[in-house]
Protein backbone atom coordinates (compact mmCIF):
# COMPACT_ATOMS: atom_id res chain seq x y z
CA UNK A 1 0.00 0.00 0.00
CA UNK A 2 1.09 3.29 -0.85
CA UNK A 3 -1.23 5.31 1.39
CA UNK A 4 -0.18 6.52 4.96
CA UNK A 5 -3.26 6.54 7.20
CA UNK A 6 -2.44 9.83 8.74
CA UNK A 7 -4.80 11.44 11.32
CA UNK A 8 -5.31 14.80 13.11
CA UNK A 9 -2.57 17.07 13.43
CA UNK A 10 0.29 15.66 11.59
CA UNK A 11 4.10 16.64 10.61
CA UNK A 12 4.89 16.33 7.17
CA UNK A 13 8.58 15.62 6.75
CA UNK A 14 8.49 13.85 3.46
CA UNK A 15 7.82 13.77 -0.16
CA UNK A 16 3.99 13.30 -0.29
CA UNK A 17 0.86 13.73 -2.61
CA UNK A 18 -1.59 16.05 -0.10
CA UNK A 19 -5.11 15.78 -0.70
CA UNK A 20 -8.11 17.14 0.71
CA UNK A 21 -11.33 15.00 2.44
CA UNK A 22 -13.55 18.69 1.65
CA UNK A 23 -15.61 18.77 -1.61
CA UNK A 24 -16.05 17.19 -4.40
CA UNK A 25 -12.78 16.92 -6.03
CA UNK A 26 -9.77 16.38 -3.19
CA UNK A 27 -7.59 19.44 -5.04
CA UNK A 28 -4.87 16.98 -5.45
CA UNK A 29 -0.86 19.13 -4.29
CA UNK A 30 2.24 17.73 -4.68
CA UNK A 31 4.84 17.96 -1.21
CA UNK A 32 7.72 18.00 -1.71
CA UNK A 33 10.43 17.68 1.22
CA UNK A 34 13.54 20.13 1.30
CA UNK A 35 14.11 20.09 5.19
CA UNK A 36 11.51 22.02 6.15
CA UNK A 37 8.34 19.75 7.26
CA UNK A 38 4.72 21.30 7.22
CA UNK A 39 2.05 20.79 9.73
CA UNK A 40 -1.64 19.42 7.86
CA UNK A 41 -5.29 18.85 9.76
CA UNK A 42 -7.50 15.80 9.86
CA UNK A 43 -9.50 17.75 6.70
CA UNK A 44 -6.26 16.58 4.59
CA UNK A 45 -4.88 13.22 3.67
CA UNK A 46 -0.74 12.85 2.85
CA UNK A 47 0.11 9.88 0.69
CA UNK A 48 3.94 8.61 1.14
CA UNK A 49 4.31 6.79 -2.29
CA UNK A 50 6.38 3.93 -2.38
CA UNK A 51 9.17 5.21 -5.04
CA UNK A 52 9.71 1.48 -6.28
CA UNK A 53 6.55 0.70 -7.37
CA UNK A 54 4.56 4.37 -7.83
CA UNK A 55 5.61 7.43 -10.16
CA UNK A 56 4.69 9.99 -7.96
CA UNK A 57 3.56 12.64 -11.01
CA UNK A 58 1.74 9.78 -12.42
CA UNK A 59 -0.56 9.26 -9.05
CA UNK A 60 -0.91 12.82 -9.07
CA UNK A 61 -2.24 12.77 -12.86
CA UNK A 62 -4.46 9.78 -11.90
CA UNK A 63 -6.06 12.30 -8.90
CA UNK A 64 -7.17 14.59 -11.73
CA UNK A 65 -8.67 11.78 -13.68
CA UNK A 66 -12.56 11.59 -14.73
CA UNK A 67 -12.22 7.92 -12.79
CA UNK A 68 -11.10 9.05 -9.89
CA UNK A 69 -13.06 12.24 -9.80
CA UNK A 70 -16.39 10.61 -10.13
CA UNK A 71 -15.78 8.19 -7.33
CA UNK A 72 -15.05 11.11 -4.94
CA UNK A 73 -18.20 12.56 -6.20
CA UNK A 74 -20.47 9.74 -5.27
CA UNK A 75 -19.02 9.01 -2.05
CA UNK A 76 -19.78 12.79 -0.88
CA UNK A 77 -23.03 12.98 -2.92
CA UNK A 78 -24.92 11.76 0.27
CA UNK A 79 -22.81 14.06 2.95
CA UNK A 80 -24.15 17.27 4.26
CA UNK A 81 -20.70 18.69 3.46
CA UNK A 82 -18.71 17.97 0.39
CA UNK A 83 -16.59 15.28 2.55
CA UNK A 84 -15.30 11.56 2.21
CA UNK A 85 -13.82 9.53 4.99
CA UNK A 86 -10.41 7.95 5.13
CA UNK A 87 -12.00 4.48 4.63
CA UNK A 88 -13.89 5.33 1.78
CA UNK A 89 -10.67 7.58 -0.11
CA UNK A 90 -8.63 4.05 0.65
CA UNK A 91 -11.14 2.42 -1.84
CA UNK A 92 -10.72 4.66 -4.05
CA UNK A 93 -9.83 2.54 -7.40
CA UNK A 94 -6.54 3.49 -9.64
CA UNK A 95 -5.37 2.63 -12.63
CA UNK A 96 -1.56 1.71 -11.55
CA UNK A 97 0.48 0.19 -14.32
CA UNK A 98 4.25 -1.34 -14.19
CA UNK A 99 6.61 1.48 -12.96
CA UNK A 100 7.86 1.96 -16.67
CA UNK A 101 4.99 2.26 -18.20
CA UNK A 102 3.96 5.34 -15.58
CA UNK A 103 7.28 6.59 -16.46
CA UNK A 104 6.45 6.27 -20.40
CA UNK A 105 2.85 8.22 -19.82
CA UNK A 106 4.56 10.71 -17.77
CA UNK A 107 7.16 11.33 -20.40
CA UNK A 108 4.44 11.97 -23.16
CA UNK A 109 2.32 13.69 -20.63
CA UNK A 110 4.90 16.19 -20.21
CA UNK A 111 5.20 16.82 -24.06
CA UNK A 112 1.38 17.63 -23.91
CA UNK A 113 1.50 19.63 -21.12
CA UNK A 114 4.32 22.03 -23.03
CA UNK A 115 2.55 22.20 -25.95
CA UNK A 116 -0.60 23.10 -24.45
CA UNK A 117 1.02 25.93 -22.77
CA UNK A 118 2.84 27.11 -25.74
CA UNK A 119 -0.63 27.22 -27.35
CA UNK A 120 -1.56 28.95 -24.38
CA UNK A 121 0.60 31.49 -24.66
CA UNK A 122 -0.05 32.05 -28.28
CA UNK A 123 -3.71 32.62 -27.42
CA UNK A 124 -3.10 34.73 -25.04
CA UNK A 125 -0.90 36.88 -27.24
CA UNK A 126 -3.38 36.88 -30.01
CA UNK A 127 -6.26 37.77 -27.37
CA UNK A 128 -4.00 41.00 -25.85
CA UNK A 129 -3.50 41.72 -29.83
CA UNK A 130 -6.94 41.83 -30.55
CA UNK A 131 -7.58 43.84 -27.37
CA UNK A 132 -5.06 46.00 -28.12
CA UNK A 133 -6.09 46.43 -32.02
CA UNK A 134 -9.59 46.75 -30.78
CA UNK A 135 -8.34 50.09 -27.87
CA UNK A 136 -6.56 51.56 -31.08
CA UNK A 137 -9.43 51.13 -33.33
CA UNK A 138 -12.33 52.67 -30.98
CA UNK A 139 -9.89 55.30 -30.38
CA UNK A 140 -8.84 56.23 -33.90
CA UNK A 141 -12.64 56.62 -34.80
CA UNK A 142 -13.13 58.84 -32.15
CA UNK A 143 -10.11 60.99 -32.80
CA UNK A 144 -11.56 61.05 -36.51
CA UNK A 145 -14.67 61.34 -35.76
CA UNK A 146 -13.75 64.27 -33.64
CA UNK A 147 -11.58 66.02 -36.41
CA UNK A 148 -14.33 65.66 -38.30
CA UNK A 149 -16.92 67.22 -36.88
CA UNK A 150 -14.63 69.97 -35.28
CA UNK A 151 -14.99 72.10 -38.49
CA UNK A 152 -18.53 71.55 -38.48
CA UNK A 153 -19.00 72.66 -34.81
CA UNK A 154 -17.18 76.10 -35.67
CA UNK A 155 -18.94 76.64 -39.08
CA UNK A 156 -21.88 75.91 -37.19
CA UNK A 157 -21.18 78.43 -34.28
CA UNK A 158 -19.75 80.98 -36.45
CA UNK A 159 -23.53 80.89 -38.34
CA UNK A 160 -25.34 80.87 -35.29
CA UNK A 161 -23.58 84.23 -33.71
CA UNK A 162 -24.77 85.58 -37.22
CA UNK A 163 -28.11 84.71 -37.38
CA UNK A 164 -28.36 85.99 -33.74
CA UNK A 165 -26.76 89.48 -34.44
CA UNK A 166 -28.95 89.55 -37.57
CA UNK A 167 -32.44 88.85 -35.59
CA UNK A 168 -31.22 91.93 -33.18
CA UNK A 169 -30.11 94.18 -35.33
CA UNK A 170 -33.02 93.29 -38.13
CA UNK A 171 -30.35 93.09 -40.65
CA UNK A 172 -31.49 91.29 -44.10
CA UNK A 173 -30.47 88.15 -45.02
CA UNK A 174 -29.74 86.49 -48.48
CA UNK A 175 -26.73 83.79 -49.72
CA UNK A 176 -24.31 86.52 -50.69
CA UNK A 177 -24.57 88.27 -47.19
CA UNK A 178 -21.25 88.39 -45.47
CA UNK A 179 -21.09 86.92 -42.11
CA UNK A 180 -18.88 89.59 -40.98
CA UNK A 181 -17.31 92.74 -41.53
CA UNK A 182 -14.14 93.50 -43.34
CA UNK A 183 -11.19 94.39 -41.35
CA UNK A 184 -8.33 96.38 -42.35
CA UNK A 185 -5.80 94.27 -44.74
CA UNK A 186 -8.76 92.32 -46.03
CA UNK A 187 -10.99 91.59 -49.34
CA UNK A 188 -14.30 90.59 -49.78
CA UNK A 189 -12.88 87.19 -51.03
CA UNK A 190 -11.38 86.77 -47.43
CA UNK A 191 -14.94 86.65 -46.02
CA UNK A 192 -16.96 83.95 -46.17
CA UNK A 193 -21.02 84.28 -47.55
CA UNK A 194 -24.63 82.76 -45.63
CA UNK A 195 -24.51 80.34 -48.27
CA UNK A 196 -20.78 79.06 -48.48
CA UNK A 197 -21.07 78.15 -44.93
CA UNK A 198 -24.06 76.37 -45.25
CA UNK A 199 -22.61 74.42 -48.34
CA UNK A 200 -19.53 73.89 -46.76
CA UNK A 201 -21.70 72.35 -43.20
CA UNK A 202 -24.08 70.57 -45.79
CA UNK A 203 -21.03 68.93 -47.59
CA UNK A 204 -19.19 68.18 -44.21
CA UNK A 205 -22.43 66.43 -43.09
CA UNK A 206 -22.79 64.57 -46.10
CA UNK A 207 -18.87 63.07 -45.53
CA UNK A 208 -19.55 62.37 -41.81
CA UNK A 209 -20.49 58.72 -42.71
CA UNK A 210 -18.17 58.00 -45.47
CA UNK A 211 -15.66 56.45 -42.89
CA UNK A 212 -17.85 53.68 -42.57
CA UNK A 213 -18.29 53.29 -46.56
CA UNK A 214 -14.32 53.21 -46.51
CA UNK A 215 -14.20 50.23 -43.75
CA UNK A 216 -16.94 48.26 -46.17
CA UNK A 217 -14.64 48.63 -48.68
CA UNK A 218 -11.69 47.50 -46.85
CA UNK A 219 -13.35 44.37 -44.97
CA UNK A 220 -14.68 43.33 -48.50
CA UNK A 221 -11.54 44.03 -50.69
CA UNK A 222 -13.33 44.58 -53.42
CA UNK A 223 -12.84 47.36 -55.53
CA UNK A 224 -14.47 48.48 -59.11
CA UNK A 225 -11.29 49.59 -61.08
CA UNK A 226 -11.72 50.85 -64.28
CA UNK A 227 -8.91 53.03 -66.88
CA UNK A 228 -8.42 56.08 -65.53
CA UNK A 229 -6.25 59.61 -66.96
CA UNK A 230 -5.01 60.44 -63.47
CA UNK A 231 -4.57 64.19 -65.19
CA UNK A 232 -8.87 64.54 -66.02
CA UNK A 233 -9.19 62.71 -62.23
CA UNK A 234 -6.91 65.49 -60.67
CA UNK A 235 -9.01 68.36 -62.46
CA UNK A 236 -12.52 66.52 -60.26
CA UNK A 237 -10.53 67.13 -57.31
CA UNK A 238 -8.88 70.91 -57.90
CA UNK A 239 -12.44 71.16 -58.43
CA UNK A 240 -14.13 69.44 -55.67
CA UNK A 241 -11.22 70.03 -53.03
CA UNK A 242 -10.07 73.67 -53.43
CA UNK A 243 -10.76 75.64 -50.13
CA UNK A 244 -10.40 79.30 -48.80
CA UNK A 245 -8.06 78.13 -45.96
CA UNK A 246 -5.09 76.54 -48.54
CA UNK A 247 -4.05 76.99 -51.90
CA UNK A 248 -4.50 73.43 -54.03
CA UNK A 249 -2.50 73.35 -56.80
CA UNK A 250 -2.26 70.15 -59.37
CA UNK A 251 1.10 69.87 -61.38
CA UNK A 252 1.11 67.25 -64.49
CA UNK A 253 4.42 66.43 -65.55
CA UNK A 254 3.27 64.05 -68.71
CA UNK A 255 0.35 63.70 -71.17
CA UNK A 256 -1.81 60.30 -70.62
CA UNK A 257 -1.02 58.96 -67.79
CA UNK A 258 -3.41 55.86 -67.02
CA UNK A 259 -3.86 53.98 -64.10
CA UNK A 260 -6.74 51.30 -63.05
CA UNK A 261 -8.68 53.04 -60.38
CA UNK A 262 -11.70 52.74 -58.39
CA UNK A 263 -12.39 56.61 -58.63
CA UNK A 264 -14.59 56.82 -55.79
CA UNK A 265 -12.69 54.47 -53.52
CA UNK A 266 -9.24 56.24 -54.02
CA UNK A 267 -11.00 59.97 -53.34
CA UNK A 268 -10.61 58.65 -49.52
CA UNK A 269 -6.68 58.45 -50.41
CA UNK A 270 -6.81 62.07 -51.39
CA UNK A 271 -9.82 63.35 -48.73
CA UNK A 272 -7.56 62.13 -46.06
CA UNK A 273 -4.48 63.30 -47.19
CA UNK A 274 -5.78 67.13 -47.43
CA UNK A 275 -7.98 67.03 -44.40
CA UNK A 276 -5.07 65.54 -42.08
CA UNK A 277 -3.03 68.59 -43.78
CA UNK A 278 -5.95 71.19 -42.90
CA UNK A 279 -6.29 69.94 -39.59
CA UNK A 280 -3.00 68.99 -38.47
CA UNK A 281 -0.11 70.24 -41.07
CA UNK A 282 -1.72 73.98 -41.31
CA UNK A 283 -2.83 74.86 -37.37
CA UNK A 284 -1.15 77.72 -36.01
CA UNK A 285 0.07 78.76 -39.62
CA UNK A 286 -0.67 82.38 -40.63
CA UNK A 287 1.19 82.33 -44.27
CA UNK A 288 0.03 81.44 -47.27
CA UNK A 289 -1.12 77.51 -47.16
CA UNK A 290 -0.35 75.42 -50.00
CA UNK A 291 -1.05 71.32 -51.01
CA UNK A 292 0.16 70.36 -54.55
CA UNK A 293 -0.33 67.04 -56.09
CA UNK A 294 2.43 66.54 -58.70
CA UNK A 295 1.60 63.84 -61.54
CA UNK A 296 3.85 62.29 -63.27
CA UNK A 297 5.22 58.91 -65.34
CA UNK A 298 7.96 57.27 -63.02
CA UNK A 299 10.47 53.85 -63.83
CA UNK A 300 12.39 52.23 -61.47
CA UNK A 301 15.74 50.16 -61.19
CA UNK A 302 13.45 46.92 -62.50
CA UNK A 303 12.04 48.84 -65.63
CA UNK A 304 8.62 48.54 -64.04
CA UNK A 305 6.42 51.47 -64.48
CA UNK A 306 4.46 53.72 -62.60
CA UNK A 307 2.34 56.64 -62.30
CA UNK A 308 3.73 58.55 -59.61
CA UNK A 309 1.28 60.80 -57.40
CA UNK A 310 3.61 63.28 -55.25
CA UNK A 311 1.69 64.79 -52.79
CA UNK A 312 3.51 67.98 -50.62
CA UNK A 313 2.54 70.69 -48.62
CA UNK A 314 3.66 73.96 -46.42
CA UNK A 315 2.68 72.81 -42.97
CA UNK A 316 4.65 71.48 -40.01
CA UNK A 317 5.58 68.30 -41.85
CA UNK A 318 5.53 64.87 -39.99
CA UNK A 319 7.07 64.14 -36.50
CA UNK A 320 11.12 63.49 -36.20
CA UNK A 321 12.09 59.94 -37.72
CA UNK A 322 8.01 59.15 -38.95
CA UNK A 323 8.04 56.39 -41.01
CA UNK A 324 5.45 54.68 -43.40
CA UNK A 325 5.26 51.93 -40.77
CA UNK A 326 3.77 54.72 -38.68
CA UNK A 327 1.78 56.54 -41.28
CA UNK A 328 -0.09 52.75 -41.33
CA UNK A 329 -0.89 51.94 -38.13
CA UNK A 330 -4.14 54.02 -37.09
CA UNK A 331 -4.66 54.65 -33.46
CA UNK A 332 -2.51 57.55 -32.49
CA UNK A 333 -4.53 58.35 -29.95
CA UNK A 334 -4.27 54.90 -28.14
CA UNK A 335 -2.46 54.63 -25.27
CA UNK A 336 -0.59 51.56 -27.31
CA UNK A 337 0.75 53.40 -30.15
CA UNK A 338 1.43 56.27 -31.96
CA UNK A 339 0.65 55.79 -35.46
CA UNK A 340 -1.06 58.75 -38.12
CA UNK A 341 -5.03 57.80 -37.23
CA UNK A 342 -7.99 56.35 -38.67
CA UNK A 343 -6.77 57.87 -42.07
CA UNK A 344 -3.26 56.62 -42.27
CA UNK A 345 -4.47 53.48 -41.98
CA UNK A 346 -7.44 54.16 -44.66
CA UNK A 347 -4.82 55.50 -47.11
CA UNK A 348 -2.29 52.72 -46.99
CA UNK A 349 -4.77 49.75 -47.07
CA UNK A 350 -6.94 51.67 -49.88
CA UNK A 351 -3.55 51.92 -52.08
CA UNK A 352 -2.51 48.61 -51.41
CA UNK A 353 -6.05 47.28 -52.97
CA UNK A 354 -5.03 48.97 -56.19
CA UNK A 355 -1.40 47.66 -55.92
CA UNK A 356 0.20 50.57 -55.49
CA UNK A 357 2.68 51.24 -52.96
CA UNK A 358 3.03 54.13 -50.14
CA UNK A 359 6.15 55.68 -49.00
CA UNK A 360 7.04 59.24 -46.71
CA UNK A 361 9.80 60.96 -48.34
CA UNK A 362 12.51 62.66 -46.15
CA UNK A 363 13.15 66.18 -46.26
CA UNK A 364 15.20 68.80 -45.48
CA UNK A 365 15.04 71.75 -43.71
CA UNK A 366 15.76 74.07 -46.76
CA UNK A 367 12.67 72.22 -48.28
CA UNK A 368 9.62 74.42 -48.39
CA UNK A 369 7.23 71.51 -48.35
CA UNK A 370 8.01 69.89 -44.95
CA UNK A 371 5.48 66.88 -45.66
CA UNK A 372 6.53 64.69 -48.45
CA UNK A 373 4.47 61.28 -49.40
CA UNK A 374 5.13 59.35 -52.81
CA UNK A 375 2.16 57.02 -54.31
CA UNK A 376 2.81 54.97 -57.26
CA UNK A 377 0.47 52.90 -59.06
CA UNK A 378 0.95 50.44 -62.21
CA UNK A 379 0.85 52.65 -64.58
CA UNK A 380 -1.29 50.75 -67.98
CA UNK A 381 -0.21 51.48 -71.61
Amino acid sequence: RFISNIKGLKVIDFDAILVSSMWSNLKPTKFKFEGKAIVIGSDVFALQVSKESVNGDYLLSQFHSKLVQTQVKTMSSGTVINRISLRDFENVQIILPPLEEQKRQMFEMRGVIEEKAIAQEKVEDALEEVQKTDYELIASVAHSFKNKLSPIVMDYAILVDFLREANDTNIPINLDTLVRPIFENETIDDIDTFENIADRIDKQLKNLPKIFNDFQILQKQNINKEIVDLNDYFKKVKSNYSSQSYKLEIERKNKNIFVELDESAFESVIENLISNANEHAFKDKIDECRIVFEISKYEDLDGIKYARILYKDNGKGFPKNYSVVNYKTFGNKSVYSEGSGIGGFIVSKMIELHDGKIQILPVSEFDLFKAQVEILLPLED
